[in-house]
């Protein structure tokens, strides 16, 4: 074989060489990017955890994977939230120099788990026996991918150099997606925040209606109306429950002084149904129209009501005439 024959194998096969690290390195390219992908495209933040473990294993050809996160119960303690090996989910990884250096960002290969405190009880486990531990950090979250393959030393150097190019990306990636979902829980909030005070604001102009109305319907059921210069007359309507005469006496009190009235005619035509306290209310009434210098007058009075004010036997206090004619009459007098 000549010397140029010779050159010219060397030519070809360091050119074979190159095309064989180009393609690896094209691979690798294409499996990171459908890695930061999976992750890009979950619906939401809690769906990455099943997104990472899918996403890197083309790239780093683990068997069993597991992301890990801090234990709600335990600050200190990591636990799974996706796992695909029982011993990974049962794990509970606490303290250590391993998982300190983890945390500080530094992707890890372990020759072997059995070799590790921290991991030990992984290779309890046959089919578990190395271990790659792989940051994914963000602001809002601390979280570890640990993929645990059934060969001892199966992650090599390029593995641990791809794992933590993935993990620099890939934490940019959740970072973004955190911040993205954030504002959208803050905008849901807001728009939840607007949607409620809309209600109140409704709520509010209901009530605000419905007391307006409830005032239309008392001054409807109780009307003061003044029919000479000196005398009012209150028609009383309905049941006569407390509430109700106590709104008429404390409207009744004010009329008669602001309008300086010297006599009040309570007519209880509409009143047909009283109940065993409305002789004491009605005498309440008469007492405090009095204490405040106007002289009562009750007219209109039905059989069932004066039936009910002569059971109870302590007088009224208030002069009683037939209709409301007659006690405009007296009134005058």
């Amino acid at each position: 074989m000549s010397e140029h024959d010779e050159l010219l194998r060397e030519s070809v096969s360091r050119l074979e060489q190159a095309l064989a690290g180009e393609r690896t390195r094209r691979e690798e390219a294409e499996a990171t990017l459908a890695g930061l992908r999976c992750i890009a495209e979950a619906p939401d933040l809690a769906a990455t955890d099943a997104a990472v473990l899918a996403g890197l294993r083309p790239l780093l050809r683990y068997q069993t994977a597991a992301v890990l996160v801090r234990a709600d119960d335990d600050p200190d303690a990591f636990v799974a939230v996706v796992a695909d090996h029982p011993a990974l989910a049962a794990l509970r990884w606490r303290g250590g120099s391993l998982l300190r250096r983890a945390l500080a960002g530094q992707t890890v290969a372990l020759y072997d788990v059995r070799r590790s405190p921290e991991l030990a009880a992984l290779g309890e486990s046959p089919d578990l026996r190395s271990a790659l531990v792989v940051p994914l950090l963000t602001e809002a979250r601390q979280a570890l991918l640990l993929a645990a393959p059934a060969e001892p030393a199966f992650f090599s150097p390029r593995h641990v150099a791809l794992a933590a190019g993935f993990s620099r990306t890939a934490a940019q990636v959740l970072g973004n997606l955190a911040a993205r979902e954030h504002a959208h829980h803050r905008r849901a909030a807001e728009d939840r925040a607007a949607a409620l005070a809309r209600t109140n604001e409704v709520l509010q102009a209901q009530l605000a209606t419905i007391g307006a109305q409830q005032l239309a319907i008392q001054r409807l059921a109780a009307p003061i109306l003044q029919v000479d210069r000196e005398v009012l007359v209150v028609p009383l309507i309905g049941d006569l429950d407390a509430d109700a005469l106590a709104r008429v006496t404390e409207a009744l009190l004010a009329a008669i002084t602001e309008r300086r009235a010297r006599a009040v005619i309570l007519d209880l035509t509409g009143v047909e149904a009283p109940d065993d306290a409305l002789p004491a209310r009605l005498r309440a009434l008469v007492r405090a129209t009095e204490l405040v210098g106007a002289r009562c007058l009750v007219t209109g009075l039905r059989p069932a009501v004066a039936a009910a004010l002569a059971d109870a036997g302590a007088p009224l206090g208030a002069k009683t005439l037939r209709t409301l004619a007659d006690g405009l009459a007296a009134a005058r007098r």
